[in-house]
């Protein structure tokens, strides 16, 4: 039956493509729809549970024919829906927002930092990601920090390359998925190449942790954001992470960085204790001083004060960056002139250091850096650890205030039943805890979170339905502690 069902859905394709290629690009109604469904969630100033319409026989489609290898560009589902495509003759410019956006400004800019998206296809990790943003954050401006180097190179020759990026930005439109097809339409999109020199990558398309970026003053002023169009706020994800689903900005806005806890003892770093591994850092940074005695909060002591930083998922004031950058100047990386960097009392050095350990230290350790409690923080972002982990470890409501909380932020509180699932095939941040969490809240985003627990909790029926996007950015065999 499989194979009928297949063999009908490729036959299909063909028919589509000449179709589409006599179309020019459309106008995506059913996101338009649900843009208009999400500014009637809030009333009154109160946020409301924001459901979309998914279609996930395409979604599984795509997922499934990507991981067997299998072309699908133009796919078509038994409701008709496609994957658009563009003809020779549409013009693509992705170097800007439309004019609606440059007008108004963006209510939030969604950062995604990506070197090889235009070489990937339709159904890779990276457009579930971005389709998860169109699903929840359908008003948001996105902007794609890529290189162009790849393409470019394998299009040198081609008689339809005119030495514009166009041919990168039909790719990436055709490569992605309904929703995220309607906001490059809309005008929401953008596409920027970061200059690799600047930033000390390696290589043109050798930038797949951002961290020397992001350090780098200059990054979140102008130069690589629209001034009063891009948002203060903005929401950093990775090819490896997801939206699970829509939340009140209101809640977190005040904030100059939140990403996910780490655990006390970090998983994979045998003997490392990160509640006391940010307080030496710390101090580290400010060893030059001759009396060494700077302050840092106390942390873990059951006040709600955690190490935080994990930033696959993580919102940013760039203000907020930009004071931690030129209060604590990396030598290499913050883009300062060295009369600056010699001046200041907080002196990284010039060696390499992961950027959310950086921010989760500086901001933490400034007397004016802004960073939510443990449990606000796991109500926003998982990689390590939820909520009723966060509350176990570091502090934090009752059960009551717990669920009022996380109906604030994301409406109606709906938890993950998981207490058939016996302590050993949780994963390994469960290895700290006994069996006595039975529930767990589904934050607002993930970043790879099947490296630290299961599938048995992770593509359980509760998760599904309260993170639908998660099963289509990984596969249940890059989990790194399923049990089979």
């Amino acid at each position: 039956m499989k194979h009928i069902l297949y063999g009908a859905i490729f036959a299909l394709v063909v028919f589509s493509l000449q179709i589409l290629r006599e179309l020019e690009l459309p106008r995506n109604i059913d996101a338009d729809n649900q843009r208009k469904v999400l500014e009637d969630t809030m009333d009154h100033g109160e946020f409301k549970t924001y459901n979309p319409t998914l279609d996930h026989e395409l979604y599984r489609s795509i997922y499934d024919a990507y991981h067997k290898g299998v072309g699908l560009r133009g796919l078509v589902n038994q409701n008709n829906m496609v994957l658009n495509t563009t003809n020779e003759t549409t013009k693509l410019d992705l170097s800007s927002y439309g004019d609606d956006i440059m007008n108004k400004g963006c209510e939030l800019t969604v950062l995604i930092m990506d070197p090889s998206i235009s070489s990937s296809r339709s159904g890779a990790p990276v457009y579930f990601a971005l389709e998860s943003v169109a699903a929840y954050l359908p008003n948001a401006c996105v902007l794609i920090q890529t290189s162009n180097c790849r393409l470019r190179k394998k299009t040198r020759n081609s008689n339809n390359n005119d030495g514009s990026d166009e041919p990168i930005y039909k790719t990436i439109y055709e490569s992605s998925l309904p929703l995220f097809q309607g906001m490059i339409e809309r005008g929401q999109v953008r596409i920027k190449f970061l200059d690799h020199k600047k930033y000390r990558f390696r290589s043109c398309n050798n930038f797949y942790n951002p961290s020397f970026a992001v350090m780098n003053y200059h990054y979140w002023g102008d130069d690589e954001f629209i001034p009063n169009v891009d948002s203060d706020n903005v929401l950093l994800i990775q090819s490896d992470s997801v939206l699970c689903h829509s939340f009140d900005l209101n809640m977190y806005k005040q904030y100059d960085y939140v990403g996910g806890l780490w655990q006390r003892n970090h998983p994979f770093i045998k003997g490392m204790d990160m509640c006391q591994e940010l307080p030496k850092t710390w101090k580290n940074y400010h060893k030059h001083l001759e009396n060494n005695t700077v302050y840092f909060p106390k942390m873990c002591e059951n006040n709600g004060i955690a190490p935080l930083g994990n930033g696959g998922f993580s919102l940013r004031r760039r203000s907020g960056m930009k004071y931690a950058i030129e209060s604590c100047p990396h030598d290499t990386f913050s883009g300062l002139d060295m009369s600056v960097i010699n001046n200041a009392t907080c002196r990284p050095g010039a060696g390499g250091i992961n950027e959310d350990v950086y921010f989760g230290t500086v901001l933490r350790g400034l007397p004016n850096g802004s960073m939510p409690s443990a449990f606000e923080t796991s109500l926003f972002s998982v990689e390590m650890v939820w909520a009723e982990q966060s509350i176990e470890l570091y502090g934090g409501p009752t059960l009551e205030d717990r669920y009022k909380a996380a109906e604030r932020i994301s409406g109606k509180y709906s938890g993950v039943n998981i207490s058939s699932i016996p302590l050993k095939r949780r994963g390994i941040c469960f290895n700290d805890f006994d069996d006595s969490i039975d529930r767990l809240t589904v934050p607002i985003g993930m970043h790879k979170p099947w490296w630290y627990f299961s599938n048995d909790i992770l593509l359980s029926k509760d998760v599904d339905e309260q993170c639908p996007f998660l099963k289509y950015v990984f596969h249940p065999r890059e989990n790194k502690f399923a049990i089979k």
